[in-house]
């Protein structure tokens, strides 16, 4: 049969009588001639393919090599996760995927809407400052008022979960201030985007509405509430090309809990 023929083999699988290369062999009870397909057009072949190549052949993938390890092995960190935390008697809860809240307050979001290529009403576009809703001046008093605070708490030498609190609260604040000066020396005066703002009043939720980045705020909620929580899904960041757009997160909240416990409330993704 020339290369490129398809078939139709019933049989039974056995083991060979002569051990060799082949663990089982099909010994073929019928063969049905199916037809030939085009050598030149047919994605795969008995050669390694790169990942690149299937992306118009999505439906190929799961059969490489490479896809069907990763989704393996994600399955086994899935089961391991959560019966980590099960164990550790953390309860599990799904955070919304759409959603009006930015836990970060400084990171790129994937927009929700459903008024692309619709006639809505558009209002006027808005600075830099005013969608943050804060301006790079009242940023720069506030890191002057909370490193002195910082100051004030390592001079007492009282309480270090407040001065841990603080010195997370004012690194937060700087990498907001950075992010905006950023964005002004790129676009100095400039509305972010060059097109008129979308009136989001006028959208299916009534105001602007992202892809989460993070379901931390959730989590905390919940935590004052169930006591120690965590949620494993998928997050959303519109940074650049460079840098994955979803991921799956591991977030966890533990209320009450001690300084010396603390370092398990960061996340991690994967």
């Amino acid at each position: 049969m020339p290369t490129g023929t398809c078939i139709l083999a019933e049989g039974v699988l056995k083991l060979p009588p002569v051990e060799g290369k082949h663990a089982i062999e099909l010994q073929a009870e019928k063969i049905l001639h199916i037809g030939t397909v085009d050598r030149e057009k047919y994605p795969l072949s008995k050669k390694r393919l790169p990942i690149d190549s299937l992306r118009d052949f999505s439906h190929f993938k799961p059969r490489t090599t490479t896809v069907a390890s990763v989704m393996r092995m994600r399955d086994a960190l899935t089961h391991a996760t959560h019966n980590f935390f099960r164990n550790n008697e953390f309860l599990y809860v799904q955070v919304p995927i759409i959603t009006t809240t930015d836990a970060e307050g400084f990171s790129e979001r994937f927009i929700v809407t459903t008024l692309l290529g619709k006639s809505a009403e558009k209002v006027e576009p808005k600075s830099v400052h005013e969608i943050e809703g804060v301006s790079l001046e009242a940023l720069k008093a506030a890191i002057k008022e909370k490193s002195n605070l910082v100051e004030e708490l390592k001079r007492s030498d009282s309480n270090k979960e407040a001065l841990v609190a603080a010195l997370w609260d004012l690194r937060k604040t700087n990498e907001l201030a950075q992010q905006l000066e950023s964005r002004e020396k790129l676009h100095p005066g400039a509305s972010l985007n060059k097109a008129d703002e979308i009136n989001f009043s006028k959208d299916f939720f009534s105001r602007e509405t992202y892809l989460t980045v993070s379901g931390r705020l959730h989590l905390q909620s919940y935590a004052c509430s169930l006591g120690n929580v965590y949620s494993f899904g998928p997050r959303f960041r519109a940074e650049s090309m460079k840098h994955v757009a979803e991921m799956w997160m591991v977030e966890l909240e533990m209320a009450f809990s001690q300084l010396e416990v603390r370092g398990l409330c960061y996340f991690s993704g994967y």
